[in-house]
């Protein structure tokens, strides 16, 4: 897939976010330890346990990129065939652009919920619902607290409009 595809309005910041790391790299100003843990931090050294076993990374600044995890609260029917996780969908889309169904339910709550359905109908997957048990009122609180940052609240809102209909809030799941 193209940055395009993969990135879409935040195809500049991407680019210029791995051209900026491919720099740093090469200058041998960072240290990049993917699909590693961190087993110890002491007077601005890192035990790092990766695929090669464990190395020792000195540091003057630290950044660290924990990653994500799904959160799956168990409904009746969640480990049936064909359902999957929010993640699984979005990576499913993103890696091998794909969609995984025909028909398609999103059920879960936060930004990523939308993002991922706002991602879908735009791949043409046919979306039935999109079903956030976050309530409207909550969401407004979490709305208003992105004033500072009034580009990602819009992004938000163009989002939300590509779902059109077929977003739904305070959803109860029995």
């Amino acid at each position: 897939r193209t940055p395009e595809q993969l990135y879409g309005s935040e195809v500049a910041k991407a680019r210029a976010l791995h051209a900026l790391f491919d720099r740093l790299a090469g200058e041998r100003r960072l240290t990049h330890c993917a699909a590693s843990y961190v087993i110890a931090a002491h007077d601005g050294r890192l035990h790092v346990l990766g695929e090669g076993g464990v190395q020792v990374v000195a540091y003057d600044r630290l950044i660290l990129a924990t990653g994500a995890s799904d959160r799956v609260v168990p409904v009746p029917g969640w480990q049936s065939a064909g359902v999957y996780s929010l993640g699984a969908a979005q990576i499913a889309l993103k890696a091998q652009g794909v969609a995984l169904g025909r028909r398609i339910v999103l059920i879960g709550s936060g930004p990523l919920l939308t993002l991922v359905g706002a991602q879908l109908v735009k791949a043409g997957a046919d979306i039935a619902a999109v079903l956030d048990t976050s309530s409207w009122r909550r969401q407004m609180r979490g709305f208003f607290g992105l004033a500072a940052r009034p580009i990602v609240a819009l992004r938000g809102l163009a989002l939300r409009a590509r779902l059109g209909g077929r977003y739904h809030a305070g959803v109860t799941l029995e």
